[in-house]
């Protein structure tokens, strides 16, 4: 399960990169209860991975991944979501959740 303060860290991103991009009253439905339900639907799934991004020890972030969901990818994987705490946007959080991807054996290659 993910640590609450993750949880805070998860919807605060998501409220902050929305901002003036999401109707605000879609917004404000975002909580941490709900993000929860969310969370506990992706750590159930076997073919999802996801990983925490950390700095001395607290998170900043996380990327989520797997199998492409489009029917005619073959070999590949998709990112789900990736998102830093706002505090780190601009310090390459998101590259190098990318890059340690790129270098990943978790995402199985979809077999047609």
């Amino acid at each position: 399960m993910m640590r609450r303060v993750t949880l805070e860290h998860d919807v605060r991103s998501l409220q902050e990169a929305c901002e003036g991009i999401v109707p605000d009253e879609r917004v404000k439905h975002w909580t941490v209860e709900k993000r929860s339900e969310s969370w506990r639907r992706v750590f159930s799934d076997p073919a999802v991975c996801t990983c925490l991004a950390e700095e001395a020890g607290v998170a900043v972030g996380w990327i989520s991944f797997g199998k492409s969901r489009d029917e005619d990818a073959v070999n590949c994987g998709e990112v789900y979501g990736l998102h830093a705490h706002p505090d780190h946007w601009g310090h390459g959080i998101g590259g190098k959740e990318l890059w340690a991807l790129r270098y990943s054996t978790a995402v199985p290659a979809r077999s047609n």
